[in-house]
Parts: structure tokens; sequence; C-alpha cells
């Protein structure tokens, strides 16, 4: 795998942003400062970059729509086992 110059370098940097559906656990939504970075690259079969990210607040989430969320994570496992 190689980097390729001029392709943008900062899909690889951690980035701190607002997150306006955080859900804690009481049930309450509210604004929380998150950091999304990466954690996985993969190089896939026809040769290009698969990036997968993370949300530092995702294991204290509980927002079912956030694809980062523990509650979205175990509703995503629930229906696999299911199907």
């Amino acid at each position: 795998m190689r980097v390729v110059k001029g392709k943008p370098q900062h899909l690889f940097t951690p980035i701190s942003v607002p997150c306006y559906d955080f859900v804690s656990e009481d049930g309450v939504k509210g604004r929380v400062t998150v950091i999304i970075a990466p954690i996985r690259l993969m190089e896939l079969e026809d040769g290009s970059l698969g990036v997968g990210y993370a949300c530092s607040r995702g294991p204290y989430c509980n927002d079912p729509y956030c694809r980062y969320s523990k509650t979205a994570k175990e509703q995503y496992d629930q229906v696999e086992r299911l199907g």
C-alpha cells in the first residue's frame, strides 16, 4: 500500500468535532465534543484503501441512529444474530 502524492492526508488524522446527538445513559440528548479517529486501514482487492473510523464517545453514547454508538452496535449485532 502506498500513499499517493497529492491525495488528502487529513483522512488519517483524528479530528475533534462537536456532536449534537450524544445521548447519555439517562436518555438525555446533548452536545459534547468528540474525537473521530481512523482505527483501521485496509487495502481492498481493487487496490484502493478502506478506512474504518471510531468515535471517542461511542462506548458511552445511547443514540440508536449513530453508527459509532454502543446502542447502534448492539442493535446491529442483535439483527446479525437473528438473520
